[in-house]
């Protein structure tokens, strides 16, 4: 089901500044299946949106991936960058390997989803 007035202050934000940014990171947390996946969809379709950034990736991950599981989804990202997986384990490794990746690079738009509210301890 379409949720433009959410889609559309979803694509607001991506789109805020007017400064070119090598990457953004955008986050929609909530509980299971109310359609975080299909906003995040929605919103990188925008043609304003494609055109601000010369590519959008994202990665789905639940409150409870941590460790090698969040490093695999990092991996994915680095996948889709550059063609090649990296075999890392450590979500600090993948996210050093990503940054080093996108370093340069101007244009990128990562959005990730998650069931269940954000962690209050801050990121695992």
């Amino acid at each position: 089901m379409p949720r433009p007035e959410l889609t559309g202050r979803i694509v607001r934000s991506l789109l805020a500044t007017k400064v070119r940014k090598v990457g953004i990171t955008t986050g929609l947390a909530g509980a299971g299946s109310f359609g975080k996946t299909t906003l995040a969809a929605e919103a990188c379709a925008r043609p304003e949106v494609k055109a601000a950034f010369d590519w959008i990736d994202w990665v789905t991950v639940g409150r409870e991936t941590r460790g090698a599981a969040l490093a695999d989804a990092i991996n994915d990202i680095s996948e889709n960058v550059d063609g090649q997986r990296p075999g890392l384990t450590s979500p600090e490794q993948a996210g050093v390997r990503l940054g080093e990746l996108l370093k340069g690079r101007v244009g990128h738009c990562s959005s990730s989803t998650t069931s269940g509210p954000p962690s209050s301890s801050g990121p695992s």
